[in-house]
């Protein structure tokens, strides 16, 4: 979903055993796969640095996204099943003067049918103490003009404070499932 660039992100089905001390763990489980492989362009050659070169104009798609941001990033992903899932990145950020968390990036597979997500806002709700993200609000829309509402409700977390991955259930317009939520944020922020 990187702009339709090379890293990918991928909703798929985990099946297979885990020993651990003698004992055998059965895996059969609905997980992501975020991964980055393949050709990287290689380092410039002198005289050629990005500064060098006129940059095109950007695609009005890129040019309507904010700018970038210094607070963190946002990863939202949840699972029902190989027709029905969705992905998000967003940007924590000051737009306009106002804090947002807007979709940059993802995509929802509803039906089957993959969508681009164009636009969208995550909102969350976070623990107090832990300053976990407890419970997040994710509105979006595909480029087929699908809109998606997804509430994902914390059941674990790593770490001892904030930043981190946590593990979520999600309910998203009549499905349910589960998957993550691989975020930072600055406190200023929250």
């Amino acid at each position: 979903p990187f702009w339709r660039g090379r890293h990918f992100d991928q909703a798929m089905h985990v099946t297979g055993q885990v020993v651990l001390a003698g004992k055998v763990i059965e895996v059969d489980s609905l997980s992501g796969r975020d991964r980055s492989w393949g050709p990287r362009p290689g380092p410039r050659p002198p005289g050629s640095a990005k500064k060098s070169k006129p940059s095109p104009p950007p695609d009005p798609l890129a040019a309507a996204r904010p700018p970038y941001s210094p607070f963190g990033i946002g990863y939202v992903l949840g699972t029902h099943s190989a027709d029905e899932m969705f992905l998000a990145y967003t940007l924590p950020c000051l737009y306009d003067g106002v804090p947002r968390d807007l979709v940059t990036t993802g995509y929802l597979v509803r039906d089957g049918k993959y969508g681009l997500l164009v636009s969208g806002e995550r909102r969350a709700e976070f623990d107090p103490d832990r300053r976990w993200m407890r419970r997040i609000t994710l509105e979006a829309v595909d480029e087929h003009g699908r809109e998606m509402t997804a509430i994902g409700t914390l059941i674990s977390h790593h770490g001892e404070r904030g930043h981190g991955t946590g593990y979520f259930h999600w309910e998203w317009d009549g499905a349910e499932g589960y998957g993550e939520d691989q975020s930072s944020a600055s406190e200023t922020l929250n």
